[in-house]
Formats: structure tokens, sequence, C-alpha cells
């Protein structure tokens, strides 16, 4: 499925995965037990026989764009999204909140049984994280969503950590122990200063000892999207007291099977808040889709192409291919449709053959720019045609020629 999904990194990374392993057991008979021939046959009538069908029907674009541009060009920096080395480290770090703040007691966990790690079946989970983080971190072209391998490999050794913590035959529980208690100090205030803020709110008490709160404009931000959702800001309220008193109380008896059901509670509730107050804001700040329901309905009748860096979110809300005008300028007539960044727009002045027809109200996955919708009329009043230029590089090229790709995404 992943070799179907991304092309041959959906083989390499679990073949890279298990030849760490093995080089760490020196045990490279166990793949006799893996039947490779069988599984290889099985493999290759699966995978060949779609891609021969994709390339088929799809031609030498379809090839250029799967295996190039998503594996070979990807790699090397010069399509997607280029990002530095330590990017998958903050992400990770980030998306596995809470858990990633226990990281420490798993480092001492796992250091203490350095020597049997095969015999307590941690090896492998460890191959797999480490494994996964260092190939994604050697490609210079990165996104945040290439390492959702990882997280399953984390949550089974925070299990591992966390059961030696419930059965109390870990060396490791007083690191565990302070780290929970930072993490209970900080949800405990955390959870105080937003009941105090809602209930003030609300008018239960006085609002101006409240007013440090909204100093900082992220937080008067977060606070003013939770007075919007007061219903589920009130029982998220409720099950976080819930949770972080359980919390203290768990810490009290020294019962991590409990402290372990306390932070799970108070991430879901924390989880809840984001996905159903915080996302939609988000979501209505960036996106393109009530822009591209009304690109429809204007361009049924009139070419439309982006002009130069194309965006696969507008082509989705836009159900159908929109080419890139550096592939198609030798065959278009006028008058024909454009989307552009406002940034591109602006980059070619003020043309009598250019009129903005719509602007999105969303700023784009990156948050940098607002899509336009342009028609292209030429005029006698200006000769020079509309340059050509190649996605995200933006240099000018003669009209008729290709670029290197086509349809690469901002």
């Amino acid at each position: 499925l992943a070799t179907l999904a991304k092309g041959p990194v959906g083989l390499a990374l679990p073949g890279f995965i298990f030849f760490v392993y093995l080089c760490f057991r020196r045990d490279f008979g166990f793949l006799q037990k893996l039947h490779p021939f069988l599984g290889g046959l099985v493999f290759l009538v699966t995978a060949g026989s779609w891609y021969a069908a994709a390339l088929w029907r799809g031609g030498p674009a379809f090839f250029l764009r799967q295996i190039v541009d998503e594996n070979l060009r990807t790699a090397t920096g010069s399509y997607g999204h280029y990002q530095p080395i330590y990017y998958y480290l903050l992400v990770f770090l980030e998306n596995s909140l809470p858990w990633s703040f226990f990281i420490p007691a798993i480092a001492v966990f796992i250091y203490h049984r350095r020597r049997r790690l095969e015999e307590e079946r941690l090896l492998f989970h460890l191959v797999w994280l480490f494994s996964v983080l260092i190939f994604f971190s050697a490609s210079l072209g990165k996104r945040g969503v290439y390492i959702l391998p990882v997280y399953p490999a984390f949550a089974l050794l925070c299990g591992a950590g966390w059961q030696r913590l419930g059965e109390n035959t870990s060396r490791d529980a007083s690191v565990a122990r302070w780290l929970t208690y930072a993490f209970a100090a900080v949800s405990i205030a955390a959870t105080c200063g937003l009941a105090s803020y809602y209930a003030a709110q609300n008018g239960l008490i006085d609002p101006a000892p409240l007013v440090f709160l909204t100093r900082s404009n992220k937080v008067a931000w977060a606070l003013a999207l939770l007075s919007g959702t007061p219903a589920l800001t009130g029982v998220c309220v409720v099950l976080l007291l819930a949770a972080v008193s359980a919390l203290a109380w768990a810490l009290f008896r020294r019962s991590w099977l409990f402290t372990f059901a306390a932070i799970s509670l108070t991430s879901l509730v924390v989880s809840t808040i984001i996905k159903n107050t915080f996302f939609p804001s988000i979501a209505s700040e960036l996106t393109l889709k009530p822009f591209m329901i009304r690109v429809n309905q204007i361009s049924s009748n009139q070419p439309l192409v982006f002009y130069r860096d194309a965006d696969y979110g507008a082509m989705f809300y836009a159900r159908r291919h929109i080419p890139a005008y550096a592939a198609e300028a030798g065959k278009l007539k006028a008058p024909f449709l454009l989307l552009m960044w406002e940034d591109d727009l602006a980059e070619l002045g003020a043309r009598p053959d250019l009129k903005k027809l719509d602007v999105s109200e969303g700023l784009g996955p990156a948050g940098r720019h607002r899509l336009t919708l342009v028609q292209y009329q030429p005029t006698a009043s200006i000769s020079e045609p509309l340059p050509v230029r190649c996605p995200r590089h933006g240099s000018a090229i003669n009209t008729g020629n290709e670029c290197q790709s086509s349809d690469e995404a901002d």
C-alpha cells in the first residue's frame, strides 16, 4: 500500500528499518523465514500491475510526478518544501504531546535496559523510531505528515515504560514522578486560569484580576475563541478540573495507572477543545474552498490555469486538475483565466490586459498569500505578452518551452 501511494519510498522505508534491526541482531538468516522470493513475486505482481496500468494511462507525466518529483527531487530539495535537518524533531515533539513531556523518563528507562533491549522487545521499536526520523531527516524536502509511521513506535515505548511504573518494578520512578509533578503543576495552573476566565465571562467573579491573561496577543486570541463556544468550554472546564484533581490524587497515592488515566483524560479534553474551537478558526483563515467554488462558477466557459505556483488544495476544492500556464501558454487562446498569488500579480505591475475578478478570503496552506482570479485579455495598448514563468523558481522562459515540473505546489 505504501508503494502504491508514494512510490519506491514506500518500500525503501520499511526495508531500511528491517535492515538496521537485523544489523543490530546480526541475524540476516531471519530473512529466509520471510519467504523473500514468494513475497517479492506477490509484491511485484500487485504493485507492478498497478504501476503498469498507471503508466499506460498517465504516460511520462505520471512517471515524472510519482517517481521523479515525489521521491528523487523531494529528497534533493528541488521539489516540495525545503526544511532544516532538525525540522522533524520539532514536529515529533509537538505532535506527541503530552507524552513527549516524559521522554527523559523513557530515556532513563531504556538506558537501564540497554543490555537486554532485545529480550524485553524494545530493540525493534527503538530502531523503528530512530530509523524513520533519520530516513526522512536526510531528505531536504520535508512535510510533517511524512513521519506518521514514527508515532506507533513511540506509543509502544511509552506503554512499555509506563507498564513498568505500574508494576512498581522500575528504577526510573523518581524521574517519572518529578516530570509528572511538573506536568501536574502546569496543568493545574492552566486549568485554574481557564476556569477563572470562564467564570468571569459569565459574571460569576470579578474580571479585573484576570486582565493579565489578555496581555499576550496569542492568549487573548485563544480566550476569545473559547468565549465563542461557551457550552463546549464549560463542559471541557469541568472535565479538566476533574482530570487535574484525579491527577493530583493519583500522584499522592502513587498510583501510576490512575496517573496515566488522568493524563489521558487531560489530553483528550484539550484535543477536543483544539479540534472544535481552534481548528475551525484557523481553517477559515487558510482555506480556499469558498473562493474555488466561485472560481468554478466563473470559469465554466473559459480555460483556467495556474500562473506560477499550483496549489493542490485549490484543485481539490475545484474537483479537477488545473494545469500550469507554463505548460499551456503555447496552446491557450485569449481570453482565459489565471489563478495568481497576490505577490505574483503585484510583481507584474499594472497591466491593462489583466483584470482581477476575485480574491480568496483564505491565505492558503502557507498562510502568506491570497489567491486571485485574473482574466487575461490582450489589448492594443500593450504589446508585451504575458511572461511565462516556471513554478516556484519564477524565472521567465519563452512561450512553448517546458519547465522541469509544471505542477509544483507552493
